[in-house]
């Protein structure tokens, strides 16, 4: 079976492939990333000096949190001990002594922090309740005339924590995760779809400004930032309600979330670029009735009107030439073998005129020899490709 081919323009799969990976998910790291910061915006508990994070929210008496806590102040800080008291609970952590030397830099930032684990009595209460938090720190400051000096400082924070019941902590638990699985699944969607639903660019024409393919480079534009804007939403909506089920703020674990967040993304954007492939390589035939060269005196691109057939009319041409027609749902599919030869997608009940039938091509290779043979059913027709290609088929017109 004869065919031509068309050129294919616009975005590829492969080349939005390669957006994402190289551009798209490394700005959605870095917002991930970035986003973190935000916990010092968003304190458990705070003095004038420091900062603190209750990682573990949903608790029971006998279960372990996580605590973080900051110190930010001067040029330079650095936590040198701290206490935690809870009930007959204490924990002692060892800081580390300033490490600057006799020269520091204005702009080398001046926040220390430190995590550790406190351990819930059995006995406690089920109640609202309070982490008591002292720290020591030093802290380098300006002495005036470009010099600074060391200076020790004392802080103490009130850590508020709500003890609840072993149920209760489970089902929290529990529901946080649920939220989490469910906001790593619906950031799968909506990468999948970002490249699903990129559109594909039509054919152009030198002498016209091709306004189709400025919105495609206007909603990419529009995909990468909503990848920045999902990156951000995977600290508040997968992260943190992750580590608030923890009894851990390590960094490899916080990170290890991350590249988890960061698998969704990658994940949902392979296979909606998969998908998207496989529908690029179907693309739009656009049928006409034409006069054709039955009247030699008239142009033959001039448009007349084509007799309506049946579906069985044009199943019996379609098979007449050696190919398979499958109808699934709305779907007529023509193969060849193992080949795609077309589909048509009618707009209303048969019978048809060829201007009716939607078709879509393989890899834009158009199967001249079966319209040729439809001819004899609608008569000369001319149809157009995704790229622009037309061409007149008609029956061959003895001289």
């Amino acid at each position: 079976m004869s065919n031509v081919r068309g050129r294919r323009r616009g975005p590829t799969p492969g080349g939005i492939a390669i957006l994402i990976l190289f551009l798209g998910v490394p700005l959605a790291a870095v917002a991930t990333c970035g986003a973190s910061k935000l916990d010092s915006w968003m304190p458990d508990g705070e003095s004038i000096d420091t900062q603190a994070w209750l990682r573990t929210q949903d608790v029971a008496p006998g279960d372990t949190v996580a605590v973080r806590v900051a110190a930010k102040g001067g040029y330079r800080t650095t936590i040198t001990s701290m206490t935690a008291r809870f009930g007959s609970a204490n924990v002692a952590v060892e800081g580390s002594r300033p490490d600057w030397g006799s020269s520091i830099s204005a702009r080398g930032g001046g926040e220390d922090a430190q995590g550790f684990t406190l351990d819930i009595p059995a006995d406690t209460p089920q109640r609202e309740s309070t982490i008591e938090l002292k720290i020591a720190m030093v802290m380098a400051v300006s002495a005036g005339d470009r010099s600074f000096v060391n200076r020790e400082g004392n802080d103490s924070i009130q850590l508020p924590i709500t003890m609840r019941s072993p149920a209760a902590r489970t089902f929290r638990r529990w529901m946080h995760r649920g939220m989490s699985l469910l906001s790593w699944l619906v950031s799968f969607g909506i990468a999948y779809w970002l490249v699903r639903l990129i559109p594909r660019a039509g054919a152009k024409d030198p002498d016209a400004e091709n306004a189709s393919e400025a919105f495609v480079q206007v909603l990419v534009l529009l995909i990468f930032g909503g990848i920045f804007l999902i990156g951000v939403a995977g600290q508040v909506a997968f992260v943190r309600p992750l580590l608030s089920t923890m009894a851990t703020d390590s960094w490899f674990v916080t990170t290890g979330l991350m590249v988890l967040w960061m698998a969704s993304l990658g994940a949902g954007g392979w296979r909606g670029m998969r998908r998207r492939t496989q529908l690029l390589r179907w693309s739009p035939l656009r049928l006409r009735s034409v006069i054709g060269s039955t009247v030699r005196t008239l142009p033959p691109e001039l448009l007349r009107d084509a007799t309506r057939h049946s579906d069985a009319d044009v199943a019996k041409v379609i098979e007449a030439a050696g190919c398979t027609l499958t109808k699934t749902r709305q779907t007529l599919d023509v193969t060849h073998g193992s080949d795609h030869v077309m589909r048509m997608r009618p707009k209303k009940s048969s019978p048809w005129t060829p201007e009716e039938l939607r078709v879509e091509v393989y890899d834009e290779r158009v199967p001249v020899a079966l319209l040729r043979d439809l001819t004899a059913l609608f008569g000369p027709l001319q149809y157009r490709t995704l790229t622009g290609v037309t061409e007149i088929v008609e029956a061959s017109v003895s001289p």
